[in-house]
């Protein structure tokens, strides 16, 4: 019985070091729009390690304009986009050990984008009577 409750403790040991061997930094901020100062919801941030061309994240700004990644320690390249903006990348972005980066990024300059039609198609259900009742009540 001892010699299992010490392997499990030294188990346990190993995996709560081997976890924090990955020294994280966290970088947030948000994303506005230069001239009003509003906040872009649903704009698109990529990190890249810097040098390095392989996105090694991406997400969304949320209903303010904010985001938020847990990054290892080192340097990264942000980029962002939004539609009918020009893209913004921030190169030299320094994330450090247990340390929080505030970024805070502006977009201004209009880049106008021509989009493809959209084609909205819909069905019913002709022989449930939800749908006998929308056509009863269409007609």
């Amino acid at each position: 019985m001892n010699t299992i409750y010490k392997w499990s403790i030294a188990a346990l040991m190993c995996v709560a070091s081997a976890s924090g061997t990955q020294a994280a930094g966290i970088l947030r901020g948000a994303i506005t729009e230069t001239s009003t100062k509003q906040a872009l919801i649903g704009a698109e941030l990529t990190v890249f390690r810097q040098g390095e061309q392989t996105p090694l994240i991406s997400t969304f700004t949320d209903e303010w304009g904010a985001f938020e990644f847990e990054l290892e320690e080192g340097w990264y390249r942000v980029a962002c986009s939004y539609l009918d903006f020009k893209p913004v990348v921030q190169d030299s972005v320094q994330v450090l050990e247990s340390n929080t980066l505030e970024l805070a990024i502006s977009l201004g300059e209009r880049e106008p984008q021509e989009l493809e039609g959209v084609v909205v198609v819909g069905s019913a259900k002709k022989n449930s009577v939800e749908a006998l009742y929308v056509q009863q009540q269409n007609a």
